[in-house]
């Protein structure tokens, strides 16, 4: 499939690195991520390849594997064991979290999600914009490019992630609900900042209620802003792919990630690595 039926290159040129057109697309995406903490990029995939990304997200819909638990703010998301918290405290507030992930693996061989994801124009994109001098896409089967799900009901509390980035594509967006909101850099390395946590999680903090677009291309440094997606409304959806990247090739997740989240394992390197290892 032909990157031009899947990004708006005329505004978004990730295949032609070394014009001024990729240094302002580029130079875009830098600039939400350094004064917020979150950049997006606008109709960034065709409407066609929408049209066909969204219609597999609502065919593999069926087949998600649920994932239903009690959630802490904190990485990994269960209840700390690093210290004797209060009760009161942010590290021991939770929620229930509810969402479904639809695995990569599980996506047809000519999807046009698959194809974005692996065209290496997209990986250098993405590795320009976050200034890495390696990049790769995620080597896990199941986890490469999956597709984040929430039904009627479905949410995901406040919390801050593990990684430093996540890229993100809306597919399908509910009529009322599923809201992305976030805190922009509520902590950092040197400071906790627990008192502007405790208030966020109390609803007493200011926080961004972030407009997206079907077709919006999300950069996001999660972990030191909080966030979280609220419920869709009833008789509603949301889909919203999640493009993974590591500083090495070939790496996946551990079998404990891969179940609690897909509810299966599987330990094969994903097609295209395994075609340009061979």
């Amino acid at each position: 499939m032909e990157l031009t039926s899947l990004v708006d290159l005329e505004h978004y040129p990730i295949d032609r690195p070394d014009t001024l057109g990729f240094e302002a697309a580029v130079a875009l995406a830098r600039e939400g991520l350094d004064h917020g903490g979150c950049s997006v990029l606008r109709g960034f995939i065709t409407p066609a390849a929408l049209e066909a990304m969204a219609s597999e997200a609502g065919t593999l819909r069926a087949q998600a594997h649920v994932v239903d638990r009690p959630w802490y703010p904190y990485p990994p998301y269960q209840r700390p064991t690093d210290g004797d918290w209060p009760g009161d405290h942010p590290r021991s507030w939770s929620q229930n979290r509810q969402n479904r992930f639809i695995a990569y693996d599980l996506m047809a061989a000519e999807s046009a999600l698959r194809a974005l994801y692996e065209h290496p124009a997209m990986t250098g994109f993405v590795r320009a914009v976050l200034g890495r001098d390696e990049l790769y896409p995620y080597g896990d089967p199941l986890g490469a490019c999956a597709l984040s799900v929430q039904e009627p009901g479905d949410q995901l509390p406040w919390h801050f992630d593990v990684t430093h980035f996540v890229v993100s594509l809306l597919l399908h967006e509910p009529e009322s609900g599923g809201r992305f909101n976030y805190a922009p850099y509520l902590r950092s390395d040197e400071e906790e900042n627990y008192d502007a946590v405790a208030a966020l999680l109390a609803g007493d903090y200011a926080y961004v209620d972030l407009d997206m677009a079907p077709g919006d291309l999300q950069l996001f440094e999660g972990r030191h802003s909080m966030h979280r997606v609220t419920a869709p409304g009833p008789g509603c959806w949301r889909a919203i792919a999640l493009l993974s990247y590591c500083d090495e090739p070939g790496v996946i997740g551990s079998e404990e990630v891969q179940r609690n989240i897909f509810g299966r394992v599987n330990r094969e390197i994903t097609r295209w690595q395994s075609e340009e290892a061979a």
